[in-house]
């Protein structure tokens, strides 16, 4: 059965994997299209997690964990080349890589908590 809403105007989660190709095909991937696309992303971000009558730490930590992350991924070369020198024998670099991924996302929820406790004061 064919749906009465244009595949074009459809979300993505409501277009089904068979006309998933046409809906691609419609999107505007002109620059003002992506700026467009940005930032509705950000307006959508914005009244979600930050204009909020009564918020949390969601939305900072979320900016945080993302920020944590770019500079990790551009420094991991940096990274990986001072750990290939220095690692013991029988540690392998993706069970460090690991470790440093949790330690990094441990910092992130560590700061969460002390900032939810510093707003409910």
């Amino acid at each position: 059965m064919a749906s009465p809403v244009p595949v074009k105007e459809k979300k993505l989660m409501e277009v089904k994997l068979g006309e998933l190709p046409g809906w691609i095909l419609m999107r505007d991937f002109t620059p003002k299209g992506i700026a467009g696309a940005f930032q509705r992303g950000y307006y959508r971000y914005y009244n979600k997690y930050i204009n909020v009558k009564k918020g949390g730490v969601a939305g900072i930590s979320m900016v945080l964990a993302a920020y944590v992350l770019f500079n990790y991924c551009r420094s991991y070369k940096e990274l990986s080349e001072y750990l290939s020198g220095h690692l013991p024998s029988g540690v392998s670099h993706s069970r460090v890589v690991l470790v440093h991924c949790h330690v990094y996302m441990s910092i992130i929820l560590l700061m969460a908590k002390n900032w939810e406790g510093l707003v409910r004061i």
